[in-house]
């Protein structure tokens, strides 16, 4: 799945998926149905952690809303990623554009981008500042 989303041309969905229709390429359609479940647990799960983080203190109140809203955005481009590979599948080499690859490399871009920033905020919003006396 990690090097479809960063393919950078038709040939490289030739080497990972094969023309279609192929076997690999029905694997892959499951996977990113599969996805969407996993998809709506992390997105939950960040939010969460992001709401009880923004419980504590100003600091963590920033930080905890900023992870929430990073982790959430994270899940919306990856369903976005996921739906432009759906496209995909079904669509043979000769017919597959540099677009359709494009709207795949993107959102995935973003998606592990803001995925990074969220784990970021959520450990700073663990840390624990000595209060002064």
């Amino acid at each position: 799945m990690l090097a479809l989303q960063f393919a950078r041309d038709v040939q490289d969905v030739d080497w990972i998926l094969g023309d279609a229709p192929s076997p690999d390429r029905e694997v892959m359609r499951v996977k990113q149905y599969v996805d969407f479940g996993f998809i709506t647990c992390y997105a939950s799960l960040c939010a969460a952690l992001g709401a009880v983080a923004a419980r504590k203190g100003q600091w963590r109140r920033i930080t905890g809303i900023a992870a929430g809203i990073c982790g959430v955005a994270a899940g919306v481009f990856n369903v976005v990623e996921n739906r432009a590979i759906l496209n995909l599948l079904d669509v043979p080499l000769r017919a597959t554009t540099p677009a359709m690859i494009q709207a795949i490399r993107a959102p995935s871009t973003a998606k592990w981008g803001l995925a990074g920033v969220t784990v970021v905020l959520l450990v700073v919003s663990s840390i624990r500042i000595p209060k002064t006396s």
